[in-house]
């Protein structure tokens, strides 16, 4: 029941428990093939006295190797839901809502793209899984294939589920804070177990241990505590800036519908749902859609041509419509925040905020006190590529641009 329920937690999970039912099947039925030397009962017994006795063979049960009925009608089921789960979403999840499928899609080309997710995951995000147990996967695959050596079923097992589960995410091209963690469940007791044993073997294993436990402590753990303050401080942030716009445009006398705009925000791909986000939220806490408008003055970047990929009802607000870019006026609320995905224009950016004072008049902003910035290796890295670079300016498909440090504070500016 639980193997089942994890298959249809995350698209990616059926290969995994797949993987771990097909190859405990496959490692049990070749360990049982291997010849076992026997060995006597007195041996078992008493080591010492039997040199001197004799006794019938006897097959140790620490050396068996089969595989009992039990454990393969499990590795079956598990099998078979495993096999089920993609004819399943064929036809209720692809062929409904197969143009909502965008994973993948980048305006970089593929191998940049994917080498820059894999760097990603290794400076930034995990590296205990791509330094330590990707290399041990391919290790253990060459001692069972090359070598002939003895698959340790279980830990053996486990590392191919690790590897069936985090293959797809490079193959659609997905990075994610998250998408390694549930794997550590897997991937520790084959950690804990083949670690000690290959330690003194090559002196590979040493400069990956080092250069993983490095990058935990100085990039991983950092980046950690400015998610774990990011989240903390964004919700309540936002929450304030909503009840703020609400009682602010319901204080206006006037009926003309109020134009707001987030500073930065795209109206296409990913970031148009900050933008049904934003109006859902307003709606829910008492404005009417006769109100307020949302817009943007933001050219969408190349290939980001999609607004909401499902139906829902958006048409009532100028930003999910295609068309020329409206220009902020005189009255207009223009909203900085943490979703702003310019290079400039976002909240971290203190001398583009000081900038807008000609124009706008800030009129609200909220203020993270125990915030932790976005300190890691990468960003550190980002601020000597930017040296000297023009904005926009990329080198090998990385931007040279000035850190981000992702405050999650939110300032509302009016037009002048």
């Amino acid at each position: 029941i639980s193997a089942n329920l994890a298959i249809y937690s995350k698209e990616n999970a059926f290969l995994a428990l797949g993987a771990f039912a097909f190859f405990n099947l496959l490692f049990s039925w070749k360990n049982s093939r291997i010849k076992i030397n026997p060995v006597r009962k007195d041996e078992i017994l008493d080591p010492i006295l039997s040199k001197n006795k004799k006794a019938e063979p006897y097959s140790s049960p620490l050396q068996a190797t089969g595989h009992s009925d039990r454990a393969k009608i499990f590795d079956g089921i598990i099998l078979f839901s495993s096999i089920s789960y993609p004819v399943i979403y064929f036809f209720y999840v692809f062929l409904p809502y197969h143009a909502a499928l965008t994973y993948g899609i980048a305006a970089t080309p593929l191998v940049i793209a994917l080498t820059k997710n894999f760097l990603n995951y290794i400076f930034v995000v995990d590296p205990i899984i791509t330094l330590l147990v990707l290399p041990l996967i391919g290790w253990r695959a060459y001692r069972i294939i090359a070598k002939r050596e003895k698959p340790q079923v279980i830990y053996d097992s486990l590392l191919a589920t690790v590897l069936m589960f985090i293959s797809p995410l490079f193959v659609i091209n997905l990075y994610g804070f998250h998408y390694f963690t549930p794997m550590y469940l897997f991937a520790l007791p084959p950690l804990f177990y083949f670690i000690p044993k290959i330690w003194n073997e090559k002196m590979i294993w040493k400069i990956l241990i080092s250069t993983a436990g490095f990058l935990i402590f100085f990039n991983t753990l950092p980046f950690s505590l400015h998610f774990l303050t990011y989240s903390k401080y964004m919700p309540i942030n936002y929450s304030k800036t909503l009840d703020f716009l609400v009682n602010e445009i319901k204080s206006k006398s006037s009926d003309k519908r109020v134009n707001i705009f987030l500073d930065g925000v795209e109206r296409c791909g990913t970031q148009a749902w900050v933008y049904f986000n934003f109006s859902e939220f307003l709606l829910y806490k008492g404005l009417t859609a006769g109100q307020f408008d949302l817009k943007s003055d933001r050219e969408n970047t190349p290939g980001c041509d999609s607004v909401i990929p499902i139906k829902i009802p958006v048409d009532q607000f100028t930003v999910f419509h295609k068309g020329p870019l409206p220009k902020i006026a005189k009255g207009d609320y223009l909203i900085v925040s943490p979703q702003s995905t310019d290079d400039i224009k976002n909240s971290s950016n203190k001398a583009y905020l000081e900038s807008l004072n000609d124009e706008y008049d800030l009129i609200f902003k909220t203020k993270s006190m125990f915030a932790f910035p976005m300190l890691n290796l990468k960003e550190v890295m980002r601020y000597f590529l930017s040296v000297g670079a023009s904005p926009g300016q990329k080198l090998f498909g990385i931007s040279r641009k000035q850190p981000n440090m992702r405050w999650p504070d939110f300032y509302v500016f009016v037009h002048k």
